[in-house]
């Protein structure tokens, strides 16, 4: 029994060696590909910018050339919101991938004003308020309408309502 108990030590310890020389060839591999990920991600964050742009860019126009961007003012602030966001999406991803370094006052100017993605937030929160407005002004309208539409029986709730 004492035999069996020195093979198993020597099993083990050998397991936990080669379990320890597996993960470090692991994480080694992991760290060549997280670079790799983050220039694929990077390339996919650009595409989606450049593909929001132009749709964005297609949909103004076609609001502009059709004279509807008075009658539906809120619709196309939103799209405008959307093409900012969308063009800033794919300027800073696209300086974040081909400038690597930046020195002086304008590669400081350059960071604070683009690489920072300060415009992205800017015209994603603007998006934002736009579509909490849109929100409450269809649930306004709607109210209103099916109110005005709808006859009340004679009640005290229709009377004073009425009255007001």
């Amino acid at each position: 029994m004492v035999i069996m108990s020195e093979e198993n030590s020597t099993t083990s310890h050998l397991s936990v060696a080669m379990t320890t020389a597996q993960d470090t060839v692991t994480q080694t591999a992991a760290g060549g590909n997280s670079k790799t990920l983050l220039f694929y991600f990077q390339c996919t964050l650009v595409v989606t910018g450049v593909v929001g742009t132009a749709t964005n860019a297609l949909i103004l126009y076609a609001v502009v050339a059709a004279k509807q961007y008075k009658k539906h003012v809120l619709i196309f602030h939103q799209n405008v919101f959307d093409f900012v966001a969308s063009f800033f999406l794919a300027v800073v991803y696209a300086l974040r991938m081909f400038i690597p370094r930046l020195a002086g006052a304008s590669g400081h100017w350059l960071c604070m004003a683009l690489l920072s993605e300060n415009p992205i937030w800017c015209a994603n929160n603007g998006s934002t308020v736009n579509l909490a407005v849109i929100t409450i002004v269809i649930a306004f309208v709607r109210f209103f309408e099916t109110r005005s539409s709808v006859e009340c029986p004679r009640s005290t709730y229709c009377f004073r309502s009425r009255r007001l």
